[in-house]
């Protein structure tokens, strides 16, 4: 996952405006709206490997899925679509992103596109996110974002790694 990116905090720059972050709200709507498929996962845990120099295990392996590290899988449909389109098209108030440190996902939104796979990979811990390339816009989002997208997990069938109550 060396083009993948890992979002801290300490990374985002006070000078981004809402209206930059709806520019990029309209580019993930617009991935999601033509999309070939859209598939929710929880997989195992991630972490940074000091001999590889990036984290692992990677969820893309050559741009394939990497099947081994997956826990749970939900392919999305119709008005599922239109609802997560919902929650990723709230503005976004750059400003106002908090996360801590952990950044242990398991969970992921995984865009299909002809044979590239974009990515959200995501550590509902402390709401830390990496994504992949086409996707490095997102620096991250508000709290109420956030509940939003973990509650569309929950509401999906997820448990993997979720707490009952968030």
């Amino acid at each position: 996952m060396k083009n993948s990116q890992v979002v801290s905090k300490d990374s985002i720059a006070s000078t981004n405006t809402i209206d930059s972050q709806k520019n990029v709200n309209l580019g993930v709507s617009e991935k999601l709206k033509s999309a070939d498929s859209i598939l929710l996962i929880s997989h195992v845990g991630s972490e940074y490997d000091e001999t590889k120099g990036d984290i692992m295990p990677e969820i893309l392996i050559e741009q394939k899925l990497n099947t081994n590290i997956i826990k749970e899988r939900k392919k999305l449909t119709g008005k599922s679509i239109n609802s997560l389109i919902d929650i990723l098209s709230l503005p976004t108030n750059n400003d106002s992103i908090f996360r801590s440190r952990c950044f242990d996902p398991h969970q992921a939104i995984l865009i299909f596109k002809n044979t590239k796979i974009s990515y959200i990979d995501m550590c509902f811990h402390c709401w830390g996110l990496r994504t992949s390339d086409d996707l490095n816009e997102i620096i991250g989002y508000e709290e109420l974002k956030w509940k939003k997208i973990y509650s569309f997990f929950r509401q999906n069938g997820f448990v993997y790694e979720m707490k009952a109550e968030e």
